[in-house]
């Protein structure tokens, strides 16, 4: 790094064209990444603090800003060392600050990254909790497959409330003009879908004690007792500024929300690795099926943004008459067939746990519907299927080159698509890149269907011919 040679030299960004992956950010010197040296001395200085150290992950700053090729080769060696240490588990996020996920995913897919920051989340989330904004969260959830391959899906996506970029999600909230109560049901919500939705949750700092600190530096006080008068004097969700005190010492709500929070998805799987099926996203209210199918278990998981008690009745895949029992947050339910009844209180969740097993399901019937290039991001390929019935299924598809026998595995859906009209629900779907596959040929689709009890069945094939 002592080498001038090693930078790019160009002066700072101006963040578009070339200059946003070659230009310094705001005065921090941008290394020559395309430089085999810089590769390898960067991986070999990544690989040490694993090896030395025994860190259990990265975070990965600016991402978006380097080549792409340099994620292709630095990622394998960081993870190669990962699995020398143990680790077989090694997350690594990229921060990429943008909140469309056509733009995030295409760093996990096409971008050498294994799994990006979910910052489309956090900004529906926010709009949901603060501004009842049902539909955007569940369409966010129907773009999940952009972040589908062979290796990657968008349960692997680091999932925040808060940074120490864009400020605390108590500092959001706190500024709309509402009562300290109001507030803190609102941050205790959104802290409860942060921990009940797929993804890997990210607690920042100081949200447990309620630190409302804005954007950037605002939001970096540490936790030790401070002389800053703004930190001293600063107001707290759930508690009152800390003058003298450190915020280690700290008693709020918000901490022992959050310590309940992740013991509950510690202690039911489905949470942190079982599929997810939206139920109904109108009116303030958003629910969720979770299933954790070694134990043919389901559970609802319920979000009231509204200031008023809400009723909603919601289908379920458990068997008929099936009780519920509330594991976190309040709220009641009746079961009715095999839907439930939910009623929830002003600014609240519940998250229903069914006392019955899963019914046992049919053989599952698998249709892979046509294959077309996908209009809404043109360089992916948009393959859909449907599975007969209710169960919590997951679609694997799979291709063949022209004159190859081998089939090559795209991905896995495991969550069915969602609308609230029917339209384009209930789907299964994959959207590789057309770069994937070799131009002018003609390619062969099939879609294999596996039910709740790992039971499969294989689609007809669908033929498509990629464009030049």
């Amino acid at each position: 790094m002592n080498d001038l040679r090693n930078y790019h030299n160009r002066g700072d960004s101006t963040f578009s064209g070339e200059s946003s992956q070659w230009g310094d950010f705001y005065g921090l010197d941008d290394l020559f990444t395309e430089n085999p040296v810089v590769v390898k001395g960067l991986s070999q200085l990544w690989s040490k603090w694993i090896s030395e150290t025994g860190i259990d992950g990265f975070r990965i700053d600016t991402a978006r800003h380097v080549n792409p090729e340099f994620w292709k080769a630095f990622i394998p060696a960081v993870q190669q060392a990962a699995l020398a240490k143990g680790k077989s588990s090694f997350p690594i996020w990229g921060e990429v600050y943008d909140t469309d996920p056509m733009n995030t995913s295409w760093w996990v897919v096409n971008g050498g990254l294994p799994s990006v920051l979910d910052f489309p989340l956090q900004d529906r989330l926010f709009n949901f909790v603060a501004r009842g904004a049902t539909n955007p969260l569940a369409m966010l959830f129907n773009n999940d497959e952009y972040y589908t391959t062979a290796r990657t899906n968008a349960a692997m996506l680091g999932t925040f409330l808060s940074n120490h970029d864009m400020g605390r999600i108590g500092g959001a909230l706190n500024s709309r003009d509402q009562s300290p109560e109001v507030v803190l049901k609102q941050d205790e919500l959104a802290h409860a879908l942060l921990f009940a939705l797929r993804g890997s949750p990210i607690v920042y700092y100081g949200d447990e004690v309620g630190m409302t600190g804005g954007n950037d530096k605002n939001a970096r006080q540490d936790m030790f007792p401070t002389l800053v008068d703004t930190w001293r004097t600063e107001p707290r969700v759930g508690g009152t500024p800390i003058g003298n005190g450190s915020s280690f010492d700290a008693v709020n709500p918000l901490k022992d929300v959050i310590t309940s929070l992740n013991q509950l998805r510690a202690s039911n799987p489905a949470f942190s690795s079982g599929s997810q099926i939206v139920r109904y996203a109108r009116d303030g209210v958003f629910v969720v099926s979770r299933f954790d199918l070694s134990n043919r278990v389901e559970y609802l998981a319920a979000f009231n943004s509204n200031g008023n008690d809400s009723i909603v009745s919601v289908p379920t895949v458990t068997t008929q008459g099936a009780g519920w029992s509330v594991i976190s947050g309040s709220g009641t339910s009746v079961a009715s067939g095999t839907g439930v009844t939910i009623s929830l209180p002003a600014y609240s969740w519940g998250i229903f746990k069914g006392d019955n097993s899963l019914p046992v399901p049919n053989v599952p019937v698998v249709t892979l519907n046509r294959v077309s290039m996908d209009p809404a991001v043109t360089d992916r390929i948009a393959l859909s299927a449907k599975v007969v019935g209710t169960d919590p299924a997951s679609v694997a598809f799979y291709s063949q080159a022209s004159g190859s026998k081998k089939w090559n595995y795209l991905g896995t859906d495991l969550n069915r698509s969602f609308s609230n009209s029917g339209i384009d629900g209930n789907l299964y779907r994959v959207f590789p890149p057309k770069s994937q596959f070799k131009s002018g040929t003609t390619v062969v689709f099939r879609a294999v269907a596996t039910n709740s009890s790992r039971v499969s069945t294989t689609s007809r094939i669908q033929k498509f011919k990629i464009s030049k």
